[in-house]
């Protein structure tokens, strides 16, 4: 009987790490794509750094959900969710891959169901929207991580950047670090490649 129980054990071990492994690749495949396509001459976008919010965000769990209970009573969010969803779960979660807001995402071009963005190809390609949008606005690596997590508005609340100092160490911090093992080629205080 413990020999059947161990053998089934190992079984489920090897189907589970095979099925990691096809996962990551299909999270590096779209991490790739859409890094490339919405890149520019002018700007940049290392699938190094999306790689390192994802696996801040969710650990590569590309069905990642975070309910937001704070964002159903927020006018400015309540905005960019249609009527219709606005008794579903997940349009007030974080969702996928990069944990993209469905309003985010309307924001951002998308107009699926919420539950769509739990898909990796939705999830992954409004996450590089989202970064290339902040790469714009902030130009410094450390601000765009920042924003990416707080929300760019946030990031710069009242003196002197004080959401972004208080969310240094506990996501600002461990992205960078992800970020340089996953091949980052900028230094932390680098600017990013944008030209007005």
């Amino acid at each position: 009987m413990k020999i059947i129980i161990g053998v089934l054990m190992l079984t489920l071990g090897i189907c589970n790490s095979v099925t990691n492994n096809i996962i990551q690749a299909n999270i590096k495949s779209y991490i790739f794509k859409y890094c490339t396509k919405y890149s520019k001459s002018n700007l940049t976008i290392e699938p190094a750094l999306v790689k390192a919010i994802i696996k801040q965000e969710c650990n590569f769990k590309p069905y990642s959900i975070r309910f937001e209970k704070h964002l159903q009573t927020n006018k400015k969010y309540l905005k960019h969710v249609p009527k219709k969803y606005r008794k579903d779960k997940l349009a007030f979660s974080s969702l996928g891959c990069g944990q993209v807001l469905y309003a985010t995402a309307r924001w951002l071009g998308f107009r699926k169901e919420p539950c769509d963005l739990l898909l990796m190809k939705h999830s992954i390609k409004y996450c590089v929207i989202y970064i290339r949008y902040l790469i714009k606005r902030f130009w410094y690596i450390e601000k765009v991580i920042s924003s990416y997590n707080q929300g760019s508005a946030r990031t710069f609340k009242t003196g002197k950047y004080k959401g972004y100092l208080k969310n240094q160490l506990q996501y600002v911090n461990p992205v960078l670090k992800y970020y340089k093992s996953f091949g980052g080629k900028l230094d932390i205080s680098d600017l990013i490649k944008v030209i007005k």
